[in-house]
């Protein structure tokens, strides 16, 4: 495991450490010992289930599927769909972690997959809203923005491209360009598309 995957330093870690039949690393054994610390002290420890939730409907919502997500998390398919539709007021702090940091890096990428545009339009219908539409994604009490995405500005792709390859070198990341265009991410998503077809 390398320090870039999200379940480095952490219990999640320790587990895929062990799972792949080598020694845990530095990191994974420190986040494992503090885990059977508290764990001896006061129980599994439990957070606020409504971050965890959000996050994965969120990364949905972008584009991105179940099954990706589950593949960065290094848990099944099932496990995902629990935490998307789940009712349950809490869940382990190591889930919630876990999901935060693999929601850190996801939502800074755009949905590659086949059916992303199905799978945002489904989200949409669904009420669940993207990343950018949260100032604290972990208050219960708070609503999203939903004018943070607004609806797309017809524009040329070819301009559009140009801008957002401008924003993307100057280390602004792909949340922020759109914002900043003043379109979706999925407007980005066929601008680009159409620019590369014109320069085929």
């Amino acid at each position: 495991m390398n320090v870039e995957d999200p379940r480095h330093g952490t219990t999640a870690g320790h587990l895929a450490h062990r799972h792949a039949g080598e020694p845990a690393c530095a990191a994974c054994v420190a986040a494992k010992t503090r885990y059977e610390k508290a764990r001896n002290l006061y129980g599994p420890r439990m957070v606020p289930a409504v971050g965890t939730r959000r996050r994965i409907q969120a990364l949905k919502a972008m584009g991105h599927s179940g099954a990706d997500i589950a593949a960065r998390l290094g848990v099944s398919y099932q496990a995902v769909h629990k935490l998307e539709h789940g009712t349950a007021a809490k869940v382990f702090a190591a889930t919630a972690d876990r999901v935060a940091a693999t929601y850190e890096q996801m939502s800074m990428t755009l949905p590659t997959g086949y059916h992303r545009t199905r799978i945002r339009n489904k989200s949409t219908a669904r009420g669940y809203v993207p990343p950018l539409t949260w100032d604290d994604i972990d208050d219960p009490d708070e609503q999203p923005t939903r004018g943070t995405y607004r609806p797309v500005v017809k524009r040329d792709a070819a301009e559009m491209a140009a801008e957002l390859d401008h924003l993307l070198g100057l280390g602004v990341s792909i949340h922020m360009a759109a914002k900043q265009l003043g379109v979706s991410i999925a407007a980005i998503e066929k601008a680009t598309e159409r620019a590369k077809g014109s320069a085929a």
